[in-house]
């Protein structure tokens, strides 16, 4: 029984292994490859009439105020070895 466990453990820590390698691997991968710039897509320019814009208002901000709490607890006495 001793064994099936000892082989359990060590194909368990054999997977996390490869896992945190295998990710070590696609994060070299992503840090070291050049940026792309993107390709020449269609552009959208601003809208040329923006007098008929409303500016948006600010939402009110709703703040929960809650008063404070204090909690009082008393410690058991100790015994001379420190221990309750």
């Amino acid at each position: 029984m001793s064994t099936m466990r000892k082989r359990t453990v060590g194909v368990i820590t054999l997977g996390v292994w490869i896992a945190g390698l295998g990710s070590a691997a696609a994060l070299t991968y992503d840090a070291n490859r050049p940026a792309r710039i993107a390709g020449t897509g269609a552009q959208v320019d601003a809208p040329s009439d923006t007098a008929g814009a409303v500016p948006l208002a600010p939402e009110p901000v709703s703040v929960l105020f809650m008063p404070e709490a204090t909690i009082v607890g008393k410690a058991p006495p100790t015994r001379a070895g420190g221990r309750p």
